[in-house]
């Protein structure tokens, strides 16, 4: 069985994804929260969770989550998530997941993990342009929906905690720095309504921190990621923030090599 866990924070009227998981998956799916959160969220969903006291921040919950889960296998997803499917005669276009759709997912994201040791699936934005990459490809961003095995994780000495933001990030580019590639489903997408919405990661994510870690993510994974100034509007702050490009494919190489002996300086 797996695991399925949706962390939140200061989002107990506006966490979305219970109620667009089949009723059989949201009564497993566990939504953890903030220590002393847990009675706002329980007077709407099932299964609530508090984490410890002094436990702070996305990074460290993600990394609790990976430490103190019960399944080898484990997804988990954001609070906002809808799910969709592409159309079959027009594979860049999409329809709205019935419950079913959503099960057969949910089943086929458990049986890729025996194979990989993480996954995701395609993210709404942006999924248009990958309707011909076929059911599934290998290596690239995983975001939002996160499929993990655990404990080879822990046995890789992997880690959620090392940056404040963009730790989902880091773990991808740590596994495939290490030779294991990601499977992306593509089938179906995953989306939210708003980027940087009230409550989760906005209560403390400002522009100085948000910098910070882009600065780190790029220290830890050179030559695969460097800086870049975007201009954002809305839901981001007005204006530039300080953020990445990763070079997905060019970090796996560079872990399928040194699976050979071959040394990154030689090559990048």
């Amino acid at each position: 069985m797996m695991d399925i866990v949706i962390p939140s924070s200061g989002r107990h009227d506006r966490a979305l994804t219970p109620s667009r998981l089949p009723p059989e998956l949201a009564a497993r799916a566990i939504m953890l929260v903030p220590h002393g959160e847990g009675a706002a969220y329980a007077g709407r969903w099932q299964n609530v969770m508090e984490t410890p006291a002094d436990l702070k921040g996305i990074a460290a919950t993600r990394q609790w989550i990976l430490d103190n889960m019960h399944d080898d296998k484990l997804l988990m997803l954001d609070d906002d998530l809808r799910f969709d499917v592409r159309r079959i005669h027009e594979p860049s276009k999409f329809l709205v997941a019935t419950f079913e759709q959503v099960t057969a997912l949910f089943v086929d994201i458990e049986r890729q993990l025996s194979k990989y040791l993480h996954l995701s699936v395609t993210t709404r934005e942006g999924g248009n342009r990958l309707g011909d990459e076929g059911r599934y490809f290998e290596v690239g961003r995983s975001l939002r929906a996160l499929g993990y095995r655990r404990r080879e994780l822990n046995a890789l000495r992997v880690r959620f905690d090392r940056l404040p933001l963009m730790e989902d990030m880091d773990v991808t580019l740590q596994l495939l720095r290490l030779g294991h590639p990601n499977l992306i489903i593509n089938y179906a997408v995953q989306g939210q309504g708003q980027s940087n919405a009230p409550g989760g990661c906005s209560q403390y994510r400002d522009q100085t921190l948000q910098a910070r870690a882009a600065q780190g993510l790029a220290e830890l994974h050179r030559p695969h990621v460097r800086l870049a100034q975007v201009e954002t509007k809305g839901a981001w702050w007005a204006g530039v923030r300080t953020d990445v490009e990763v070079q997905w494919q060019q970090a796996f190489k560079e872990g399928e090599l040194r699976a050979k002996g071959i040394e990154q300086k030689e090559l990048f």
